[in-house]
């Protein structure tokens, strides 16, 4: 599975020739207070932003090739 960031931020699933908008995964991260935990907070929380993603893949509004989407690979999980 890939992960990419796109369109100001959003976060979506590569899947074949289509970006799929997961962004509402990222409501899985906590709000950080200080002392700010160490480390990247999507990594930290991916466990549960994964199974949000999981959850959010069959209605995700999908984004075809050159709809003015240029996707950059975060991870593969």
């Amino acid at each position: 599975m890939k992960l990419c960031r796109f369109d100001d931020d959003r976060l979506g699933r590569v899947q074949a020739d289509n970006v799929l908008d997961v962004t509402p995964a990222l409501a899985q991260i906590s709000v950080q207070r200080w002392p700010v935990a160490q480390g990247d907070p999507l990594a930290l929380h991916l466990e549960r932003v994964m199974t949000a993603v999981t959850a959010l893949l069959p209605k995700a509004p999908r984004r075809p090739p050159g709809a003015q989407t240029r996707p950059v690979l975060l991870a593969r999980v």
